[in-house]
């Protein structure tokens, strides 16, 4: 599907940054999402609508963090992300062997 800007005389939407899927970006990375960078004009109360096209590179490095209160009362969701953490790993090398 390709990105089809839309202009009317109440919105305009543009296309700022629209490098290919798979190509290079602006700084020099991995184009993974189209468009990368949209710039709109709408009144108050108005929408305006875009397709985005979203195509992951390859083993493109990959980090994952999490942040986490560690108080006690957190202790139930800390318990469930431990015993999730081997479970996401398998997911996450279906998507990129380059993850840590």
């Amino acid at each position: 599907a390709e990105v089809s800007p839309q202009s009317t005389g109440d919105k305009k939407v543009d296309l700022v940054d629209d490098f290919a899927l798979g190509g290079e970006g602006k700084d020099g990375s991995i184009v993974q999402i189209k468009p990368q960078k949209v710039a709109a004009k709408i009144r108050k109360g108005g929408s305006i609508s875009f397709d985005v096209l979203i195509e992951p590179a390859k083993d493109y490095p990959l980090d994952l963090y999490f942040l986490m209160d560690l108080s006690f009362s957190m202790k139930p969701t800390l318990d469930v992300l431990k015993s999730s953490v081997n479970e996401m790993s398998s997911k996450l090398k279906e998507l990129t062997n380059n993850h840590r």
